[in-house]
């Protein structure tokens, strides 16, 4: 008879096995969220926090300009400033694309067709009369 008793427990022992294996794999998915979760809030922390350093650091270079217009020449040394960015972006763009510069008077359509008329009647050797 113990035969009997030990043949029928052990299926029931694996049982529990597989229930304990269940349960503790259950028990690591909810440690892998809670982890993943927490390293969530930490990167959005850190992302909060160096907005929070940069907005601090430019508030404190703007306060440092404001007072260093203030200054005798600030203000002169603001504009030759501007001027020199302004300068470094025109030339940028100008190396950056296909640019054509046009007279004033060519700005707009009327401007173009009364330009080439006018070249029209010089090479034909006549004068330009507006109509």
């Amino acid at each position: 008879m113990s035969i009997n008793i030990r043949t029928n427990i052990g299926p029931a022992m694996g049982g529990l096995t597989e229930h304990g294996t269940f349960r503790n794999s259950m028990y690591q998915q909810q440690e892998q969220e809670k982890k993943q979760k927490q390293k969530r809030i930490n990167e959005a922390n850190g992302r909060a926090e160096g907005i929070k350093l940069i907005a601090d650091s430019t508030a404190q270079s703007l306060k440092l300009v404001g007072e260093a217009i203030d200054l005798p020449g600030g203000n002169e040394a603001l504009k030759m400033r501007i001027i020199d960015q302004y300068i470094d972006q025109l030339d940028e763009v100008l190396e950056s694309g296909d640019v054509s510069l046009f007279p004033a008077n060519l700005a707009s359509l009327k401007g173009i067709v009364e330009e080439l008329k006018g070249n029209k009647s010089t090479l034909k050797g006549g004068s330009h009369v507006d109509r």
